[in-house]
């Protein structure tokens, strides 16, 4: 017997409505065929509801204020059209003096991108992924993923900055920094990982999970920006040289 046969059809909306995603109210709706029924007779809002119950639980994850920080993090332009536009160029037969040329406009254009990505970060301008298209969807996963990664830094960090023995605790890799690692460790190893008491951060009060958060995040842009290359060029401009002894400092704060 389908115990939800007996519930009105508002409450078995209900049910499926619950879901955090649109996969699991199809897993739900498996598990009776009231429910299968109630899905498919009112799939196309329910579809909107899922999206935003995973909208609304991906960017609750980050505080309003670091929510602008994690999207100019997930957002950031990538070199990764400007590789594409460098192997192109090579495969044709241009001069070295038109390649590099080519290349130079590619690049300057590469770091404009950057300068107006954050413009736009500094005056909270970036768009929050709301609208259910292909390009927001890679936003949201993109802030998941984010999220996990920075919560598995935080974890091990505060991990190591509180145990009582500071040599031994960061002379150890996380298991999950390498697979090989967790695959091949030792029973004494293992027992030795254990006798750290790993913390969780999530059990931190609200105030020292929002002070990790910041700081992870500000430490990835940052990150970004010295790869991307256009850290030196924001330090010519703040400083009127190119030359900086502590670059932190001399780091513009927008």
């Amino acid at each position: 017997m389908d115990p939800f046969e007996a519930l009105p059809c508002e409450m078995r909306l209900r049910v499926l409505e619950s879901a955090c995603t649109w996969r699991q109210a199809v897993n739900l709706s498996h598990a009776s065929p009231a429910l299968l029924h109630t899905r498919v007779a009112f799939s196309a809002s329910l579809k909107a509801r899922c999206r935003q119950n995973e909208v609304d639980s991906i960017i609750s994850m980050f505080p309003s204020d670091l929510l602008r920080d994690a999207l100019a993090v997930v957002t950031f332009p990538t070199k990764e059209a400007l590789r594409v536009k460098h192997r192109i160029l090579k495969s044709l037969d241009l001069s070295d003096l038109d390649h590099r040329r080519r290349l130079e406009e590619e690049r300057d254009g590469y770091l404009s991108s950057i300068r107006e990505h954050l413009d736009k970060w500094a005056a909270k301008t970036l768009t929050y992924p709301l609208d259910d298209d292909e390009r927001n969807r890679a936003i949201l996963q993109g802030l998941r993923r984010l999220f996990m990664q920075l919560k598995r830094y935080m974890d091990d960090y505060i991990t190591k900055a509180t145990s009582p023995d500071s040599t031994f605790a960061y002379s150890r890799l996380p298991r999950w920094s390498c697979r090989h690692l967790s695959e091949h460790r030792r029973p004494s190893e293992q027992g030795e990982t254990a006798s750290m008491n790993p913390i969780d951060t999530s059990k931190l009060s609200k105030t020292e999970r929002y002070r990790l958060l910041k700081a992870f995040l500000r430490f990835e842009l940052y990150s970004k920006l010295l790869s991307s290359g256009i850290w030196d060029v924001l330090i010519e401009q703040a400083t009127g040289t190119s030359e900086c002894e502590n670059r932190a400092e001399c780091l513009p704060c927008w």
